[in-house]
């Protein structure tokens, strides 16, 4: 039972993880959200599943739509990861709908509305892989260091529980003890802050490929 878990989660622990300097709060209009870099993403997609083309790939179909909106079904199709060797076998897919206004609040036309609709298409479905789901879960809303490129600071927000587990299952599966590659890499894990837990994670996820 333990083991069917295990595999039920295995791309979506691979991809939840999250580099913080890669996200940016948005203001639109009344909305507010946190927008994700999306050639981070592909290149996500690509260090899990292979170039574009091979282990993964979309397909666009334009759907019909009021003359003020352009709307598209996406198709995502990937590979999934088999045991520690990395191999793909099969080949799954993920469809999802996604549209954007043609025409800017000023009347203009908006030049960039495809290249919108086919990125929020893409992360909506990204995100169905578990792709940086705590996004999704609400774990940044107003979180002051999205985007930072620098070092955090000692008044960075502490480590989420669910960092903190990711880290743990991480280090088990490797057979590290979770403190001492903490401490390798400079961190306190008794103060460890949100960047600091997602520079670790990306530090044994780089061990495992």
């Amino acid at each position: 039972m333990s083991n069917t878990k295990k595999d039920n989660m295995e791309i979506w622990n691979k991809l939840f993880p999250t580099n913080e300097k890669y996200l940016k709060a948005v203001k639109y209009g009344s909305r507010e959200f946190t927008a994700i870099d999306p050639y981070y993403q592909i290149r996500k997609m690509t260090e899990l599943f292979g170039p574009i083309g091979k282990g993964w790939g979309y397909h666009i179909q334009v759907l019909d739509s009021p003359p003020e909106l352009v709307a598209v079904k996406l198709s995502l199709q990937y590979g999934q990861v088999k045991g520690e060797s990395g191999a793909l076998y099969d080949s799954q897919r993920i469809e999802v709908l996604s549209a954007a206004r043609t025409h800017q609040k000023n009347g203009n036309i908006d030049d960039d509305c495809y290249k919108k609709v086919v990125t929020d298409a893409l992360t909506k479905a990204f995100s169905l892989l578990g792709m940086d789901a705590g996004v999704f879960l609400g774990q940044y809303a107003g979180n002051k260091y999205i985007g930072a490129k620098d070092e955090p600071d000692e008044a960075a927000e502490p480590a989420t529980p669910s960092q903190i587990g990711y880290l743990k299952r991480l280090a088990t599966d490797q057979n590290i003890v979770i403190g001492q590659i903490v401490e390798k890499l400079g961190f306190n894990l008794k103060t460890l802050t949100k960047p600091q837990a997602s520079d670790v994670i990306e530090h044994l996820k780089g061990n495992s490929s």
